[in-house]
């Protein structure tokens, strides 16, 4: 029987080659085929990696790494968010489990699962997170990669008042839920653009029946465990950020 090798593609923004040496750490004792990796950060791609641009970061610089992919699947589209907002342990397992189960369902599209039950047209039921897709074969990459571009091409991004309000009100966040509260208004409309990328895609998808499926589908305590270590991870990192910002904002007052 022939083992079931990934092709990896990987984001990062990152002015060292500390985060590509985190991923070839991490992807130890995963079958892999090849290895791509673009990098955002303006002219700091090292020779092993591909130059990126960081409009709509990670998910602009998908159709880059796809182009480079050689082999027939599966695929691993991650960026180096998995480092810092998500348990890297937790979701390796979760990934070998995957690639030791039966061959994956067609017409499916793995990943980061989420659920949603906000009124706006804007948001699908059910979507994938954008920082980490498994594509089990070609032709679902071939489907992900044309509905992509035409997301990406459908500039410029609009969307209601009452998104809007909605992406305002997750991006400051707070200690249960929403982002890890964004204060300069650029990183603010960059982000509110890739979230309605990562919606916008989800339900393109969808519409062309293709399944969106947690990567932990068979396993569904392990689904569980690692939604809680990540949605406690997120809250940290906010509480982090809450404490910084609050804490500048005191000293600036009070000089």
């Amino acid at each position: 029987m022939t083992q079931t090798k990934l092709e990896v593609g990987f984001v990062t923004y990152s002015n060292s080659s500390r985060t590509s040496a985190e991923l070839k750490k991490w992807l130890e004792n995963i079958p892999t085929s090849f290895v791509h990796i673009v990098n955002n950060y303006p002219n700091r791609a090292s020779p092993q990696e591909i130059q990126g641009h960081n409009k709509y970061q990670d998910l602009g610089a998908y159709p880059l790494l796809i182009s480079q992919f050689k082999s027939k699947g599966p695929y691993l589209i991650i960026n180096d968010t998995l480092f810092v907002n998500h348990s890297p342990t937790l979701w390796k397992i979760a990934i070998k489990y995957w690639m030791k189960c039966p061959y994956p369902d067609k017409n499916t599209i793995w990943g980061d699962i989420r659920h949603s039950n906000t009124p706006f047209n804007e948001i699908p039921n059910t979507y994938l997170a954008s920082w980490i897709f498994l594509i089990p074969s070609k032709e679902e990459l071939n489907i992900f990669n044309e509905l992509l571009l035409k997301s990406l091409e459908n500039t410029p991004l609009q969307w209601s008042t009452e998104y809007n309000n909605y992406l305002n009100k997750f991006l400051n966040g707070n200690l249960f839920k929403g982002w890890h509260k964004i204060e300069q208004s650029d990183a603010k409309i960059l982000k509110k653009q890739c979230y309605f990328l990562e919606h916008t895609i989800s339900k393109r998808l969808l519409n062309h029946n293709i399944q969106l499926q947690p990567i932990t589908k068979q396993k569904i305590y392990l689904y569980n465990l690692i939604r809680i270590i990540d949605r406690l991870n997120t809250r940290y990192i906010f509480l982090k950020n809450w404490i910084s910002h609050y804490f500048i904002k005191s000293v600036i007052t009070h000089s």
